[in-house]
């Protein structure tokens, strides 16, 4: 998920210099191999998953007339089976990753919300696994941080 992560805000990053109003400038799909670590897999002992998923991955753009820019993505996994790498079980990973980013042309307020959401269903005896991330940053006018918020939590069944 890292290098996820790394696309969407080298996206984002282009986005900044984009031309505001263009709505989404990016809709594509693509595969990526993965793995990840289910701590609740194999009886509790844990195992890694790997496989290929198919992401789709949306930037979107605009202005407002207040001088306001408004850019963010959202990518989410599609066709996607992957395989516990010591009990062969299998997984379907399932969720979102969203970033939203609001600024004003030249300077401040800013404000920044990531929210990841990433399922993993197990099939037939495997556990499942859900992890959920929030993060969220405002900066105001005068530069100073009005709000900061960390929410990660992790169950497993």
């Amino acid at each position: 998920m890292k290098l996820i992560k790394l696309v969407i805000a080298t996206a984002l990053l282009f986005g900044w210099y984009a031309t505001a109003n263009a709505g989404v400038f990016f809709n594509e799909r693509f595969d990526e191999p993965f793995e990840a670590f289910v701590p609740c897999a194999d009886g509790g002992n844990g195992e890694w998953i790997e496989g290929t998923i198919t992401f789709h991955l949306v930037l979107r753009e605009n202005s407002d007339a207040a001088d306001g820019y408004h850019f963010g993505g959202t990518i989410h996994p599609v066709r996607t089976v992957l395989t516990g790498v010591s009990t062969g079980d299998e997984y379907i990973a399932t969720g979102s990753t969203q970033e939203r980013n609001n600024v004003r042309f030249g300077g401040l307020p800013v404000s920044w919300t990531f929210t990841n959401h990433e399922i993993t269903i197990g099939k037939g005896k495997a556990a499942n696994m859900k992890l959920s991330e929030t993060i969220h940053l405002t900066i105001s006018s005068n530069g100073k941080t009005t709000t900061e918020i960390e929410n990660v939590w992790f169950t497993c069944k």
